[in-house]
């Protein structure tokens, strides 16, 4: 019975995992996080911005401050503008398990137009910016 519940749990994880054609693509990893990119959801958006589809897997249980939102990975639209180096959130969504499975505890999208930040040396934002600005999309 044990084989049984592990073989559908990963096949679960591995369906929301895979959902919608994605392409997820690790491109950062540490003891605390890991960080993929779908490589078929980057387009080329007006000002020449790319948007790519984020996936972030924690270790640990995160939170927004002071216990709220507990999620252990998010989903996240980013806007990427190679020029400048940086990065925006667009929409994201916060979910209990990992690999964007359990509840969704919060979903939301920039409100108010965007607010760059170009990310610290040796994250996994900076390994999302380098996929992106180096991605077929972004050379045309």
């Amino acid at each position: 019975m044990t084989k049984l519940k592990t073989l559908f749990a990963v096949l679960i994880v591995g369906a929301s995992f895979n959902s919608i054609a994605a392409d997820w693509n690790m491109v950062s990893s540490s003891a605390e996080e890991q960080v993929f990119v779908d490589s078929q959801s980057i387009v080329k958006d007006t000002d020449n911005l790319l948007q790519v589809n984020v996936l972030e897997n924690f270790a640990d249980t995160k939170d927004m401050g002071h216990g709220f939102y507990d999620h252990k990975s998010r989903f996240m639209l980013l806007a990427v503008d190679c020029k400048a180096g940086a990065l925006t959130y667009q929409q994201w969504s916060l979910h209990a398990g990992a690999l964007g499975t359990g509840a969704t505890v919060w979903a939301d999208s920039m409100q108010g137009g965007p607010a760059f930040f170009r990310p610290d040396p040796g994250t996994g934002y900076e390994r999302v910016v380098a996929t992106v600005c180096n991605s077929p999309i972004a050379m045309h």
